[in-house]
């Protein structure tokens, strides 16, 4: 699923599949260059999964072990300025 939300960037990312079940694919504008992380949070507002990324062109996250339900991503830079955020659905 292509992501629109409220933090405009020209820094374009897709995360699919949405649903997920397995795994989680984060891509990123192949021209794009730093680091920056990656943070999945559950519906309590904790942070389940934390990840250093690249932005350059793709990271996958595995999420087989993660309880169904709805969760919410942040990218940010390094300096922890966040660049989107979205919602996904965890399916088993």
């Amino acid at each position: 699923m292509s992501v629109s939300n409220n933090c405009r960037t020209a820094e374009p990312v897709s995360i699919y599949p949405d649903p997920a079940n397995q795994t989680l694919t984060i891509s990123f504008n192949a021209n794009e260059t730093g680091d920056g992380y990656f943070e999945l949070i559950n519906d309590k507002g904790q942070v389940v999964i934390k990840m250093s990324i690249i932005y350059s062109p793709s990271i996958t996250v595995n999420i087989a072990s993660m309880p169904e339900g709805k969760y919410y991503y942040v990218i940010r830079k390094s300096n922890g300025q966040k660049l989107k955020a979205g919602g996904i659905i965890i399916i088993h």
